[in-house]
């Protein structure tokens, strides 16, 4: 996975979350973030961070910038 788009997707289907669901958990509005999974933006720092804590991601994953972090930042605690 090389796009933030392919990352968020993933993210969701890992997570069991709809579009609906992600609106309601981060405050993100539906058109913003279909743009996101859409691949037309990215967001901008404050939503990715709102889209990192909601769907419990590492940052530098959900970025691309490390592509061996921890997908959820809850797999760390278990280790």
């Amino acid at each position: 996975m090389k796009s933030f788009q392919e990352r968020l997707i993933y993210a969701m289907s890992k997570r069991n979350l709809k579009q609906s669901d992600l609106v309601k958990m981060t405050g993100i509005n539906k058109a913003a973030l279909s743009s996101y999974i859409n691949g037309r933006y990215i967001p901008k720092a404050h939503n990715i961070r709102l889209l990192s804590e909601a769907l419990d991601i590492e940052k530098d994953w959900f970025l691309g910038e490390d592509e061996n972090c921890l997908l959820y930042t809850s797999d760390a605690a278990d280790e």
